[in-house]
């Protein structure tokens, strides 16, 4: 079961206020507030662009920790492309590891985060993944 669905995780609850025109203030379980709306730089679009990304990426982390895969960086970027009514979600994670073999075992494990991931399995059929991960010869420890 993905970690953000499992007992003792903040879940999924969230409060949206409407503030204004078509801009509202999200606001967390720990009273943490985020501006969304058209004229706020957080649109549900890129709202939503950030959560496929943030699952992505916890997802892989847990599975390459229960590995025992050291990772040395993570970043990624997303877009969530529309045409003919129809969205494609397309990720890019960019992943570090020390080694040629780390990086083989990190090219399996992202695409078992993309499949295990709640948020990305929602949209699994329209999701574009392309990780981008390089060995750098260098241990984190």
């Amino acid at each position: 079961m993905p970690a953000e669905l499992l007992p003792g995780h903040e879940g999924c609850r969230a409060e949206l206020i409407w503030d204004q025109r078509h801009t509202g203030t999200v606001t967390s379980p720990g009273g943490h507030e985020l501006r969304t709306g058209d004229e706020a730089e957080w649109t549900p679009t890129r709202l939503f662009s950030a959560a496929l990304q943030s699952a992505l990426m916890h997802a892989f982390l847990e599975l390459a920790e229960a590995a025992g895969l050291d990772v040395l960086g993570y970043m990624s970027s997303g877009e969530v492309v529309v045409s003919a009514g129809k969205a494609k979600f397309e990720l890019a994670p960019c992943i570090v590891v020390s080694s040629k073999a780390d990086r083989e075992r990190a090219h399996t494990l992202i695409h078992q985060a993309a499949a295990s991931a709640a948020s990305c399995s929602l949209v699994s059929d329209a999701l574009a993944l392309t990780p981008h991960i390089v060995a750098t010869g260098r241990s984190s420890q």
